[in-house]
């Protein structure tokens, strides 16, 4: 399971990214400054649709911990598992109640992120730099969660005991 969704996902990123190469393509590319040389890479040009925008919205939300954490939760717990349906429901919930504004917001405004939405709605620099430090903070608990799950998953495939000295 866990080979296939990775597979999956290299197929998704490798398809998304040979997409946006061939809209992007022509002389516009060489002209673009660096700013907009970072909108066209990490927003694709804001050319893609709405297919592959929620591709790699659900390839974020459903990474690893879903591959490794859901099942081995729905093991301990059984049927209590079942939260997860609910809780993915109020994400999409979310994206369709918030997410379609701020992608207007974000087109006719020129915003690259949600950073960028809070500073241009509440003009404060303080402001910014506590949204940039809640983000980023939790996104490091999340790699190190990501880590750990590789490790053991690692280390099950191939019977290493979790308390050896190995560098994985």
């Amino acid at each position: 399971a866990t080979i296939t969704a990775a597979t999956t996902t290299a197929a998704t990123t490798t398809m998304a990214s040979m997409y946006s190469k061939a809209k992007n393509q022509g002389d516009k590319a060489s002209s673009l400054t660096s700013e907009a040389h970072l909108t066209a890479h990490y927003l694709g040009g804001r050319q893609f649709g709405s297919i592959v925008t929620a591709g790699t919205f659900f390839a974020s939300l459903f990474s690893g911990y879903t591959i490794v954490g859901v099942p081995n939760d729905s093991f301990r717990n059984g049927f209590f598992s079942m939260w997860w349906i609910p809780n993915t429901m109020g994400v999409v919930a979310g994206v369709w109640g918030t997410g379609l504004r701020m992608r207007k917001c974000s087109i006719e405004r020129n915003h690259t992120s949600p950073v960028d939405f809070i500073t241009d709605r509440f003009q404060s620099q303080l402001l910014r730099y506590t949204i940039v430090i809640l983000q980023v903070v939790p996104s490091l608990f999340y790699l190190a969660a990501q880590v750990i799950a590789i490790q053991a998953t690692f280390n099950s495939i191939f019977d290493i005991s979790p308390n050896s000295a190995a560098p994985v």
